[in-house]
């Protein structure tokens, strides 16, 4: 129970972090003015939150184009953190690799979910059922599984030992 009310409390501040990392990447991509004498007052807020670890960042990894990859980078090292306190909650031991992976899609669901203008949660219990449906994932004892159906849809050749299921 305790696990749970602390895995809530990190989910809810690192989805949050995350979101408004992700939405000053968004912002500056688009070029949108973000101070206050422009009338957004998005701008300070979202500067007070994050460049505590933007700017550091940002020192070290330039932009590329017009993409702010500190920005980006901080989105994932917020998930990363996120599921790195989850993971040594859980009591660590093996399966570290996995943390990094859980943390880049903890970003690409963030993204997702804001492009969709859905919540994370929205897109597990919607778009789930009917990939189930359809067969292009399929549930396993150790966890979904992408079917040689999905990967024939998007192009892909489909290799019976693939990395992807040996992390499922």
């Amino acid at each position: 129970m305790l696990y749970q009310i602390v895995s809530l409390l990190l989910e809810v501040a690192a989805g949050l972090l995350t979101g408004i990392f992700l939405l000053r990447l968004y912002m500056q991509h688009q070029r949108i003015p973000m101070s206050a004498r422009s009338g957004n007052p998005m701008g300070p807020f979202m500067f007070a939150l994050t460049d505590w670890l933007v700017l550091p960042l940002r020192r070290v990894l330039p932009a590329v184009g017009r993409l702010d990859t500190a920005s980006l980078v901080a989105a994932f090292l917020t998930q990363l953190a996120l599921f790195g306190a989850q993971w040594l909650m859980l009591g660590g031991g093996a399966g570290w690799i996995s943390v990094p992976v859980l943390a880049l899609f903890g970003v690409v669901r963030m993204t997702i979910s804001a492009l969709t203008g859905d919540e994370a949660t929205t897109i597990e219990d919607f778009y789930e059922p009917y990939l189930l449906q359809i067969g292009f994932i399929e549930r396993t004892p150790r966890g979904r599984r992408v079917t040689p159906k999905a990967f024939k849809h998007v192009g892909k050749k489909h290799e019976s030992n693939t990395a992807q299921q040996k992390l499922v």
